[in-house]
């Protein structure tokens, strides 16, 4: 009796926890040393919180698709914030969210259906053509990486300006425009 209630609440604490498989955070100080490695192909989606149709996207790569391939070395799953790693996406020129793909090799396909659980595989799994690529997005320039730089030194600047007039009660918003 002993041995089945321990059987059993083993079995219990398994069910719980479950085995949650997780998608790869990529962000522009991870993304190229990660899609580059050998032998690997990455499915990718730039996505955005506030996208419902992203979270679902995201729900179903996670829940259905994710555990079939849990063990592989060769496929392995990413999601890109948008939000947070604005320059990534403007690198990708990302102008409709989900934007998914598969790089594998340096090439770059584009998954363009509704993703549900057999078309992620079938699309994951099927043979691509030479007329299937698309370019695949260098790393920033020299100039995009000042321009980078200056924006960011902006905002830095911008924000400790605000804390500055904040703390002497001067009651003045700071807008980007």
């Amino acid at each position: 009796m002993e041995k089945i209630l321990i059987w059993a609440v083993i079995g219990l604490l398994f069910f719980i926890s479950g085995s949650k498989c997780e998608m790869f955070n990529l962000t522009e100080k991870n993304f190229d040393t990660e899609v580059s490695k050998m032998n690997t192909k990455w499915f990718v989606v730039f996505y955005v919180d506030t996208c419902n149709y992203c979270k679902q996207t995201l729900k179903t790569i996670t829940n259905d698709v994710l555990p079939d391939y849990e063990d592989s070395k060769v496929y392995k799953f990413g999601k890109v914030d948008c939000n947070k790693e604005v320059w990534l996406a403007l690198r990708f020129n990302i102008t409709q969210i989900p934007y998914i793909v598969l790089i594998e090799d340096g090439k770059m396909f584009e998954f363009k259906e509704f993703a549900t659980k057999e078309a992620v595989e079938t699309f994951i799994e099927e043979e691509k053509t030479i007329e299937d690529i698309i370019p695949m997005p260098k790393p920033m320039g020299f100039m995009v990486i000042m321009m980078k730089m200056l924006t960011e030194s902006y905002y830095l600047m911008k924000e400790t300006i605000q804390k500055f007039l904040d703390s002497k009660g001067i009651n003045i918003k700071i807008n980007d425009y």
